[in-house]
């Protein structure tokens, strides 16, 4: 549907109105239906004011679907006409919401619900969406993209599905895949992981009681919590996955923290790797550095001069150049990882693009020691689900003074980018077709390390409140004040489309964010069809609304742009 450039900016909208004829206020649950011709991957569902427009911060729950079974005996996803497996497979979306009816009364809103874009830019979502039609187990998974031209990220939170990470299947966006095509499924760069604990008599400890969370499914930032406990009731584990609406690629942030119920001893342990033991790609080249570039590094015996590694797999799982976790430490500003290259690949999915991780804040607390910055390990790992050939993870870890032992009371949290990276701009296999001009400038030579380098120094950006208050940088939050100017603040830097998010707001509407322009003010107005490039939620904890935009950045680390949230 959305292969065709000019439905980009399409929606669906429907207005429609709920009248309560009784004698008492009721709260009604309503259920939307659509079961064919959508861009299911980039899917997200909003109410809005039926008059002016505007978001009103009511969620709609929604699972949705694409999976469907086939009668072709020689398929794997083969299921006779009348088999279960069929139950609930196909193309569908149902969509979950509550709303106050007053007595006597009528209500009229609004559903409307985003694709490819909203406001013009690429819209993000992130909801759990059913395998039924898929023929594995129907246990919990989730997708999150950014447009609706496939999947860029999937996630499963209880590693129900046979991988073992967390951090699944994943895709660049904007991207030529192997087809061709533009708005398509792009080449697979998958594989990651959360946590990756190793007690002391080498067992691997799984987390157990994972909750979930979904405070938002987007269009302008998606985030999800998860809470969870290992096993061995050690470690508290927290997580949290979000993703904006941008131009420049498929940028989740995940943040994880650690809490020490109890001293842990271990012979292997990660706190987030890029690629995964049982889930990854085979790539040859890697880069290990900071904001300055990659750095020299030492894995075990092995030194790498300029941060570069060049991997000749050996056949065998280990560390390289060492027996255990070598725990090597970057210092300087900032730490990334590129994977680059692919060293060996299935032809049938194309040749796969890059990835990187980059580190965009840390702080531990480790046996009554502070640090600012992880350790890096280098782990390469034998054939097994989705690594049809040796592959190595690169993942974050303690530092090597730590020793095996983190006693209880010990924290540890961070937050980190990875992002799937095209190989080069224009008409060829992963060549980038947006129009971020960041990307569109970089030279063809070395274009993967100089993409890396422009993340890696853009995305680090900062931001002040002269008025309101910054409550998280990743993403970027701002608890307003009251008054007509509710938060005004300063952003340093930034890559693509940043987010920021206002909370604590007393109303939905008639908020307008705008940009300082000399001695003056100009709204940011990026509609298209009128009110329709923010997001809204009502957060019924607090009893407030939060609004997020998405603010254009050029990668310059030294850019300083001056926004205001005004009520008028």
């Amino acid at each position: 549907q959305f292969q065709n450039e000019e439905l980009l900016d399409d929606y669906d909208r429907l207005r429609f109105t709920i009248t309560n004829d009784s004698a008492a206020d009721i709260k009604l649950p309503i259920q939307f239906v659509k079961d064919k011709n959508f861009g299911v991957e980039g899917f997200c569902p909003m109410l809005r004011d039926a008059e002016t427009g505007e978001p009103i911060g009511v969620q709609v729950q929604l699972s949705k679907n694409w999976h469907s079974m086939t009668t072709d005996k020689n398929s794997p996803f083969y299921a006779a006409r009348n088999d279960p497996k069929r139950y609930w497979s196909g193309l569908w979306f149902h969509g979950y919401t509550m709303l106050d009816i007053p007595a006597g009364k009528s209500v009229t809103y609004e559903i409307c619900i985003t694709y490819a874009t909203w406001g013009g830019v690429y819209a993000c979502s992130h909801s759990q969406i059913s395998l039924a039609g898929w023929g594995g187990n129907y246990q919990q998974w989730e997708t999150s993209a950014v447009g609706s031209f496939g999947e860029n990220f999937c996630y499963d939170p209880e590693q129900a599905h046979g991988t073992g990470a967390f951090i699944n299947d994943i895709l660049p966006f904007l991207t030529y895949g192997q087809s061709g095509e533009k708005y398509s499924w792009s080449n697979g760069v998958s594989g990651g992981n959360m946590l990756n604990y190793y007690n002391a008599d080498g067992l691997f400890v799984p987390v157990t009681s994972v909750q979930t969370c979904f405070k938002s499914h987007g269009p302008n930032l998606t985030e999800v919590a998860y809470t969870a406990v290992t096993k061995d009731g050690a470690i508290k584990v927290q997580y949290g996955v979000s993703m904006g609406r941008t131009d420049d690629a498929a940028k989740a942030v995940h943040s994880f923290k650690y809490t020490f119920l109890k001293d842990v001893g271990f012979t292997r342990l990660s706190f987030y790797s890029i690629g995964s033991d049982t889930y990854n790609v085979s790539y040859k080249t890697f880069y290990i550095g900071n904001a300055d570039g990659p750095q020299d590094i030492t894995l075990g015996s092995k030194s790498f001069p300029g941060g570069y590694i060049e991997l000749d797999y050996f056949g065998r799982s280990g560390y390289i150049g060492s027996d255990g976790q070598q725990r090597a430490e970057i210092g300087g500003q900032g730490l990334f990882v590129l994977c680059d290259r692919p060293g060996n690949y299935l032809a049938q999915y194309g040749v796969p693009g890059s990835r990187m991780l980059n580190l965009l804040s840390y702080s531990a607390s480790i046996n009554g020691r502070q640090y600012d910055k992880p350790a890096v390990s280098m782990y390469i790992s034998a054939p097994s689900y989705g690594t049809v050939y040796d592959s190595a993870a690169v993942e974050l870890c303690p530092q090597a003074e730590v020793g095996n032992t983190i006693k209880a009371g010990s924290t540890v949290e961070g937050t980190v980018e990875y992002i799937p990276l095209p190989t080069g701009n224009g008409e060829k296999e992963n060549g980038y077709y947006g129009s971020n001009s960041a990307m569109l400038a970089l030279p063809e030579e070395n274009y993967t390390l100089a993409l890396a380098m422009l993340f890696v120094r853009g995305d680090r950006y900062s931001a002040s409140a002269s008025t309101g208050e910054v409550t998280c940088m990743y993403p970027l939050k701002i608890r307003a004040q009251a008054g007509e100017t509710a938060a005004e603040f300063t952003l340093t830097g930034g890559m693509g489309y940043t987010a920021v998010t206002f909370t604590g707001l007393d109303r939905f509407d008639g908020w307008r964010l705008q940009q300082k322009q000399g001695d003056g003010w100009e709204t940011l107005d990026q509609s298209v069809h009128g009110n329709d490039y923010w997001q809204c939620r009502y957060d019924a904890e607090a009893g407030s609304y939060e609004l997020t935009y998405n603010v254009p950045c050029s990668g310059d680390p030294e850019q300083t742009q001056v926004f205001r949230l005004i009520r008028k």
